[in-house]
């Protein structure tokens, strides 16, 4: 399944879609963002609680329910991965296994692969984001929906099945 991502505010450098494969026993997402990519910033690696402040990707994962778990994947392969209760009340987990299976980067595309071990089941509920940054600190904000006043990926009223 494909899905395009959309920007908060209008951009027309970048285009950012992401490809979700079920396999028996993971779930691989592939994100492909086309434009300059030599203008993007890629973080080197750093504070896992702090991969969302620059260019990465996110995932924001449920069955339905209040419950969901958030994946931050960043382009030098560091991933955080968080679980709540309920809208942002929650802590961290460490028991879901998320690998960065592949980077791709040249001057027009920079794509990132992960493989998530499914927990989940096939009916998932979620949002599917990504942060650019780029070389003067300006970021854009790329989701499935947005809310129009208010940029926020955890508000289920963005989510959409995945």
């Amino acid at each position: 399944m494909r899905y395009q991502l959309i920007p908060f505010l209008e951009n027309r450098e970048f285009s950012v879609s992401v490809d979700k494969k079920n396999e028996s026993d993971k779930i691989i997402f592939h994100y492909k963002i086309i434009g300059n990519i030599d203008d993007v910033i890629i973080p080197e690696k750093g504070s896992l609680d702090e991969i969302w402040k620059s260019s990465c990707c996110e995932l924001f994962l449920s069955t339905g329910d209040t419950k969901y778990r958030e994946f931050n994947i960043s382009f030098s392969k560091e991933i955080q991965t968080y679980s709540f209760s309920d809208y942002r009340n929650g802590g961290r987990v460490e028991n879901i296994e998320c690998v960065v299976e592949k980077i791709v980067k040249n001057s027009n595309v920079l794509e990132l692969s992960i493989a998530i071990t499914n927990i989940f089941g096939r009916e998932l509920f979620g949002n599917i984001a990504v942060i650019i940054e780029n070389s003067i600190g300006e970021k854009s904000y790329w989701a499935l929906s947005h809310t129009p006043k208010k940029l926020d990926f955890h508000e289920r009223g963005n989510w959409g099945r995945i």
